[in-house]
């Protein structure tokens, strides 16, 4: 190894020239960047599986349907009827759009004898007309005559040609009479293009300005806070322009990479210049030699945190995989960047620190409290652990269309005024199938559905009083279709309401399609799977531990045992907020456990260099708590403070990101300072 590390050192330069220029040309390729929003990209992955020939959705386009609301002052008038028909009809005459329901051309279908008639229902010739024939039972209009729905659908369009689209609609609704508001895949996706990327920005740049005021506190060397900066900006640039040259874009997990970047690379450096051996005459001896102590360990997290990265790949969806991929690679890249970083530092003498003398004095207290009382913790922890157990097998699993959106961004408040008024934004369809269409009594059916929250739109069955099949479908089957929507209540309660109908009507083959509910198929299959995921990593994760170290058993129980009964007591503490397991949140928890794993292997991997030594057991114990512990409390303090700003986010998983990985890093400090020792010290 020591001859890698002179390697390393003698081409230095050469590696720094080359990561500079990658970093330039990642910055260029990052100009055009896309960004891919989650259940979208799920559904997009899905367009042209077997799923969708299996459940019938490829029979109607909902997933190109924009739920455009307004909100009046006060009652709809005369006067604003003929000027939202104005404005109907100039949205149609848009190319980007195939079809748009109001109340303006809302279709009512007589029985006539051979042929049903269908006649428009509101009648607009003038006001006394307008007035009769005004539905206040309509589905596009409101209870209080006040809340206006037009169903819009498009064709498929591109991430430009949406934004200029939703863009084009809304201008033609500025009125300050009224309130607009958006739903739907096309709007959802202009919403997220636009936020997700001013977000990304000013968090990263917040979570940035933290993390390095943190590191020049502990460190008071400008110098090695901005070689820091280097490196954190670097490793992002080139993994995000990796995504867009591999795939063409980023997905919107990955505005969480920078600070998983920030947290990988902070780590790095705090052990690189931690406790460093200065007692050389020349630079490469000092680097070789802190290498040949501290390299081995920072290779071994760099490679498990990439493990549990990589467990997401076994994930059967696209926009997880590549997250996995990326960030795997992303956590090689930074340690590769921080080596030559710190090659450089010594280079030029800059990689001294000159430690804080009130930090020390905390750091020092904060572990002299916990060593003495490792009893005390045990039992505390033993019934947090206990407590976790009970919550991890009592936690409901659930997804939720508008999972990714906190309750206070705009959009959720977008989504959430159709809940109340329409019915709700997911899509849902329902097929009879045409061997029992005569076996069931229509009325009846169409009472228990709406009975159970579900919003018909839109039916080829002529008893329903709406559309008629032309208009909306496009299949040639004979099934009776009903085209709804119901509230985004999640996928266990949808789940239930569905079988309920199914279960009511037993004789009746009754079969389930549109987005939403291929959305809350697939979330929860795809959110346990990413729990077996943790599980596989926390093992794998061991398995090197235990492999590296001359597969002696306990260090199979050091790999596992400290990192996975932090996330297990997170689960137990979040259980009493009405916290949920979700697709926008599973893989946090992955995450978590990647990011902790480092201190536990950095304290294994100092107890074994420290061992070979001629000190006892119990002082190599304590030495390694004075030493290792130490940059392990300023790493835990730098990750927690770089993930604080992320809890502002309107994206949940985002926000979910510091609170769960924050609770996780406390309860993996007690583990890694006062039951890993013990852990090392009972299996001599």
């Amino acid at each position: 190894m020591t001859r890698l590390y002179q390697k390393i050192w003698n081409y230095k330069n050469k590696f720094l020239f080359l990561f500079v220029t990658i970093f330039i040309l990642s910055t260029i390729k990052l100009n055009n960047i896309n960004v891919f929003f989650e259940s979208e990209r799920i559904i997009e992955e899905l367009a042209d599986s077997d799923f969708l020939e299996t459940n019938s959705i490829n029979k109607i386009n909902d997933q190109n349907v924009v739920l455009l609301g307004v909100a009046l002052k006060e009652k709809v008038n005369f006067e604003e009827a003929l000027k939202f028909k104005t404005i109907q009809a100039g949205i149609k005459a848009s190319k980007d759009i195939t079809r748009i329901f109001s109340f303006i051309n809302e279709k009512e279908v007589f029985e006539t004898g051979l042929m049903p008639l269908v006649k428009t229902k509101l009648d607009l010739s003038n006001e006394l007309q307008f007035q009769q024939t005004l539905d206040s039972e309509s589905r596009f209009i409101g209870d209080s005559l006040r809340n206006i729905l037009f169903l819009i659908e498009t064709v498929d369009l591109d991430k430009t040609a949406t934004h200029n689209l939703i863009t084009h609609i809304t201008s033609l609704f500025e009125d300050e009479n009224h309130d607009i508001y958006l739903a739907g895949r096309a709007a959802s996706e202009a919403y997220f293009q636009k936020h997700v990327l001013l977000e990304f920005i000013v968090l990263s740049l917040i979570s940035c300005f933290i993390c390095l005021l943190t590191l020049y506190f502990f460190t008071k060397n400008y110098k090695i806070v901005l070689a820091c900066f280097f490196i954190v900006i670097a490793s992002i640039i080139i993994s995000l322009g990796l995504s867009q040259v591999l795939f063409g874009g980023i997905e919107l997990f990955m505005i969480i990479s920078p600070a998983i970047i920030f947290i990988v690379a902070v780590s790095d450096i705090m052990h690189l210049i931690n406790n460093q051996d200065l007692n050389f005459k020349t630079g490469e001896e000092v680097f070789v030699a802190q290498m040949g102590k501290i390299g081995i360990p920072i290779a071994i997290t760099s490679i498990t945190t990439m493990v549990s990265f990589f467990t997401f790949m076994l994930v059967d969806m696209v926009p997880l995989a590549r997250f996995g991929l990326i960030t795997g690679l992303g956590v090689i890249i930074t340690l590769f960047i921080s080596v030559i970083a710190y090659a450089v530092a010594v280079e030029h003498q800059f990689n001294i620190t000159n430690d804080n003398t009130f930090s020390q004095k905390i750091i020092d207290k904060i572990i002299s409290y916990l060593h003495p009382r490792y009893k005390v913790y045990l039992y505390l922890m033993s019934l947090l652990t206990l407590l976790g157990l009970y919550a991890g097998n009592n936690i409901r699993i659930d997804n939720y269309l508008t999972d990714e959106l906190n309750p206070k961004s705009e959009f959720f408040q977008q989504t959430k005024f159709f809940d109340d008024e329409f019915g709700g934004i997911k899509p849902l369809t329902i097929f009879i199938d045409s061997q029992d269409k005569d076996d069931i009594a229509y009325g009846q059916f169409i009472k228990s559905i709406q009975q159970k929250g579900i919003n018909i739109d839109f039916s080829n069955e002529s008893k329903t009083k709406n559309l008629i099949y032309k208009y909306i479908f496009k299949d040639t089957s004979n099934d009776v279709v009903f085209s709804c929507r119901m509230k985004d209540i999640g996928s266990e309660k949808t789940e239930i309401i569905l079988r309920d109908l199914q279960e009511e009507y037993k004789h009746v083959r009754i079969k389930y399609g549109g987005i939403g509910y291929l959305f809350d198929s697939v979330s929860n299959e795809l959110t346990k799977n990413l729990i077996f995921g943790l599980l596989f990593a926390a093992f794998a994760v061991g398995l090197i531990i235990f492999t590296i170290h001359g597969f002696r058993f306990k260090y199979l129980v050091a790999g596992i045992v400290p990192n996975i009964l932090p996330i297990v007591i997170a689960v137990g503490v979040l259980y009493f907020f009405d916290f949920y397991i979700s697709l926008s949140n599973a893989f946090i928890f992955t995450i978590a456990f990647g990011l902790i794993i480092d201190d536990s292997i950095h304290i294994v991997s100092s107890f074994i260099h420290y061992k070979k030594s001629n000190r006892d057991h119990e002082g190599v114990l304590k030495y390694v708590r004075h030493t290792t512990g130490q940059a392990v409390i300023k790493t835990t303090i730098v990750v927690i403070l770089c993930l604080l700003p992320l809890l502002f986010s309107e994206f949940k998983s985002v926000s979910q990101l510091s609170i769960i990985t924050s609770i996780t890093a406390v309860f993996a400090i007690v583990f890694d300072l006062v039951y890993l020792p013990v852990i090392l010290n009972k299996f001599k």
